[in-house]
């Protein structure tokens, strides 16, 4: 995920005593007041000033931080009216992927038109038209505003309310909102960094699945995205030099690997990735990108890796698969698969692993989470748990978690995680101390969990669970959560 790397500094005696918060990032400095935020855009020796102003605000709303290092979200207001800046309208600003947002905060019966915007030593502003975008014309430059998204949530699910920029009289700048629910909260977010389709014309000759299908995305310190799906458009778009831009002959889907530059006008890279369905992505500091999912026989491993051929004996041969792609996305670092062989027995039987989520750490191990249908999937000497206690002998559908070091050639520790009825997990994540979080779902009522947890019985109807791991494979803790019914446990 994107590690918002701005922070705001409280103003401590550095710059003028209006000021309350600073900012600073390549190429600006960012100085906030009770009624205004002013930009000191530099470009080599040439600089700008932006002066954004609340008009009409209030002089004496107070600007207060919240949340300590490594990001800084800073915000006007409160519950004291005094300190709004416009009668129930408190304004967030806040850092993402190196990229200033602020959001109004409406409160339920408050006035939205109240809210006039003023850009002073602008050059020019305007809207332009067929975007929405609001250009802010300076000296050295425009600087560009995406047209504004405004929501309420709503029993838990975000509702959006169509709204655009307005321009008023005197040369202030407003927005028009299209009617919604005055007796709820309104959010006003004049920033949406961008919104872009990438794809084929699908589907591949001789298919019957058609179209483009991204299934995970990470993002690095730069705001670079990384996109993993899988395709059947043989005119997907791939960029020269890419690790392989032919699509495979006679394969009705392939997986791809993209990179989005930040600004999300042009790839980075973009490659098709073999005779395989890539379901998740992660991305180390490095920028190399790491993918799992599930991979065919003739997916292509590497030398020395833990696991070179397939074992699975379904008629697909599908194990899950780990892969690196080095960062200029053009040679895989290793390739493995992770898998055993499944039960032959069943009569649906068309595969033996799928990997669902993937983690990276600060130095470099890979996590993978999914269910596995075999009894002899490689679990470790010590794991939690060695065996698969799944009593369907049809569907024996059970977890897996499993740590690799950094280059594929072994695993660190790898376990089956369940019960003796049906799991699957969905997705991992792993802390700075190399702890790993797995989510999932579960249909055992003697799934593991340990004492004291937030929630130990089963709830029924196939329940969702989490479940800590140390950096070692020992479980930290390990919880049901709610039923189907109540929640949505993917990664």
């Amino acid at each position: 995920y994107g590690k918002l790397p701005m922070m705001f500094q409280a103003n401590a005696g550095q710059t003028d005593a209006r000021v309350k918060f600073t900012a600073h990032g390549p190429g600006y400095s960012l100085f906030l007041t009770p009624t205004e935020a002013v930009f000191v855009l530099s470009q080599k020796s040439e600089r700008a000033v932006l002066r954004m102003n609340l008009a009409g605000a209030n002089e004496e709303a107070v600007v207060s931080g919240i949340d300590e290092l490594p990001t800084k979200v800073n915000y006007f207001g409160g519950s004291d009216s005094s300190q709004w800046v416009y009668p129930g309208v408190d304004m967030i600003y806040h850092g993402n992927q190196r990229k200033l947002e602020y959001d109004f905060v409406v409160a339920p019966g408050a006035d939205w038109q109240q809210i006039a915007l003023r850009f002073s030593e602008a050059e020019k502003v305007e809207i332009e038209e067929g975007s929405g975008d609001l250009l802010l014309h300076t000296a050295i430059g425009v600087l560009r505003q995406h047209k504004p998204v405004a929501y309420q949530d709503i029993l838990g699910s975000r509702r959006l309310v169509e709204t655009s920029y307005l321009m008023r009289g005197d040369g202030r700048l407003g927005f028009e909102v299209a009617k919604y629910d005055r007796d709820r909260e309104l959010v006003i977010d004049p920033i949406l960094s961008y919104s872009t389709f990438v794809g084929g014309t699908g589907p591949a000759q001789g298919s019957n699945i058609g179209g483009d299908q991204s299934n995970s995305i990470a993002v690095d310190s730069e705001g670079n995205a990384y996109v993993a799906g899988r395709t059947s458009s043989t005119d997907f778009p791939v960029t020269p030099g890419a690790y392989q831009t032919t699509y495979p002959s006679g394969a009705s889907t392939v997986a791809f690997v993209l990179k989005l530059n930040p600004s999300g006008t042009g790839l980075v890279y973009s490659s098709f990735f073999n005779n395989a369905s890539a379901v998740a992505i992660a991305v180390d500091s490095a920028g190399n990108a790491y993918l799992t999912g599930t991979a065919s026989p003739d997916f292509p491993t590497t030398a020395g890796v833990f696991q070179s051929t397939s074992h699975c004996q379904a008629a697909s041969g599908a194990n899950a698969f780990v892969a690196e792609l080095n960062a200029n996305g053009n040679a895989l670092v290793f390739s493995t698969f992770v898998g055993g062989s499944g039960n032959p027995g069943f009569s649906g039987f068309t595969g033996c692993e799928s990997a669902s989520g993937i983690a990276v750490d600060n130095t470099g191990n890979i996590y993978i989470a999914g269910a596995t249908y075999s009894h002899d999937f490689p679990a470790t000497s010590g794991a939690f748990q060695t065996t698969n206690r799944a009593n369907n002998t049809v569907n024996p559908k059970t977890a897996f978690v499993t740590k690799l070091n950094p280059n594929g050639s072994a695993l660190v520790f790898s376990t089956y995680l369940g019960g003796t009825e049906l799991e699957s997990a969905s997705g991992i994540a792993v802390d700075g101390s190399g702890n790993s979080y797995v989510i999932g779902s579960t249909a055992s009522s003697d799934f593991p969990v340990t004492p004291g947890v937030v929630r130990g019985t089963y709830p029924g109807f196939r329940s969702a669970f989490v479940t800590k791991f140390t950096s070692t494979g020992g479980v930290s803790y390990s919880t049901f959560w709610r039923d189907r019914r109540e929640s949505d446990r993917r990664g």
